[in-house]
């Protein structure tokens, strides 16, 4: 079992990255933030990402930028981990 086993958000990027098809050099481009810091929050290297790189990231992939914003700050304040909203759908 590597890093990502241990990392809730890493897994879940990682899936949510899949599913919509792109590479980490495809998400880190929408995203505007660089391959290393995908490849790092997808193997555990990094646990606590900053609101900002959580707001980019649910962006790219088109999750609920504001709902993510505050999950992400509730989650520095408490430590707890961060996870990611659900993808926004039309109705």
């Amino acid at each position: 079992m590597g890093a990502q086993a241990d990392s809730p958000f890493g897994a879940e990027l990682r899936a949510l990255r899949l599913a919509a098809g792109l590479s980490q050099e495809a998400l880190a481009e929408r995203a505007g933030i660089s391959t290393d810091a995908i490849a790092a929050l997808e193997r555990g290297r990094r646990r606590h990402p900053r609101p900002s790189t959580v707001h980019a990231l649910s962006g790219a992939l088109g999750l609920d930028t504001a709902a993510a914003r505050l999950q992400a700050a509730r989650a520095r304040r408490t430590g707890m981990p961060v996870v990611l909203p659900e993808p926004v759908r039309s109705a």
